[in-house]
């Protein structure tokens, strides 16, 4: 399929939009449209690069609450779920629920933590995998407590600290954090599972 060629008044207007703001040009236009062409995806990437971080923290948020592209995000999955049907493992060998909350709240808490400076440690044993000892409704209510902690981190953080290590480790925090997404939507695919089981 051919492209439809541009009229010739048309590329004649644009050469004169970028030689007005850019006087020194006395190239052939169509190099100088290309040039346009370059600057304008430099800018274009600059203005993504700087919306990152915003982006990021929208998709996290969306896998806590709100409409998110995949399904139900972990809030609305969780919500009706009694402290019975949380502590319930209906499949042999997998976690309950209240265990994935408490694991997704975790890992969640570490990422906060390394972002406000702490040495990044892999989570092992009852740190990655705390044990049930409060009531539901508390771990409820830190899981969501840590999710909006987090949220206004990253949309506070400047870009520039996506590209440092995440706290020491051999990944940056974009790579963190974009783990910290996948996680929390892994985990919620878990919980589906296991609401259909009860």
């Amino acid at each position: 399929m051919r492209a439809t060629p541009v009229p010739a008044h048309d590329h004649q207007k644009l050469h004169k939009n970028f030689t007005k703001h850019h006087p020194f040009c006395f190239l052939p236009s169509a190099f100088c449209l290309l040039l346009s062409a370059a600057a304008s995806c430099r800018l274009l990437s600059a203005k993504l690069e700087r919306m990152e971080t915003k982006r990021l923290a929208s998709q996290l948020r969306r896998s806590y609450e709100g409409q998110a592209w995949h399904g139900p995000s972990l809030r609305e999955l969780l919500e009706g779920v009694t402290s019975e049907q949380a502590a319930a493992k209906p499949i042999s060998g997998a976690h309950s629920i209240w265990e994935l909350v408490l694991h997704v709240t975790a890992w969640e808490q570490a990422a906060l933590g390394f972002l406000e400076g702490k040495k990044y440690e892999t989570l092992a044993g009852e740190k990655d995998w705390p044990p049930v000892q409060e009531t539901w409704q508390a771990a409820l209510d830190a899981f969501g407590s840590a999710s909006h902690a987090l949220v206004a981190a990253i949309r506070a953080m400047p870009e520039e600290k996506l590209n440092e290590s995440a706290g020491g480790a051999e990944y940056n925090f974009y790579f963190l954090l974009h783990g910290v997404v996948q996680h929390n939507l892994y985990h919620a695919g878990q919980i589906a599972l296991l609401k259909r089981a009860l």
